[in-house]
């Protein structure tokens, strides 16, 4: 018998919360950013997930965290979080960095 979708988004939560699994936080996040799958939109509950996966190693939330505060103006915490992700091997977050440089006038770099 296959689980519904509540069901698989009740047993991520659990995953987060009683095994502090990194991953399930990095989706949890994602689904709470963009309202999926049942889950209200809330982007600070998303932040706050994101950055616990972090916290926890998940360079895609790194990424997912450089995105959110390059949106919101914070381009410093931007920068961090791309460069975290970058460090780990994230392409995309390598891009990134390299047009937040372009941005603050480093071509160089």
């Amino acid at each position: 018998m296959s689980k519904t979708v509540e069901e698989n988004v009740e047993e991520l939560m659990k995953q987060a919360e009683v095994n502090n699994d990194a991953s399930a936080k990095f989706c949890l996040g994602s689904f709470y950013d963009h309202g999926q799958l049942g889950v209200q939109q809330d982007v600070k509950k998303a932040m706050e997930l994101w950055t616990q996966a972090a916290e926890l190693g998940s360079s895609s939330a790194h990424s997912n965290l450089g995105n959110q505060y390059r949106r919101g103006g914070d381009l410093k915490k931007a920068k961090f979080h791309y460069e975290a992700a970058a460090m780990a091997g994230e392409e995309v977050a390598r891009l990134q960095l390299g047009s937040l440089e372009s941005e603050f006038g480093n071509i160089e770099r």
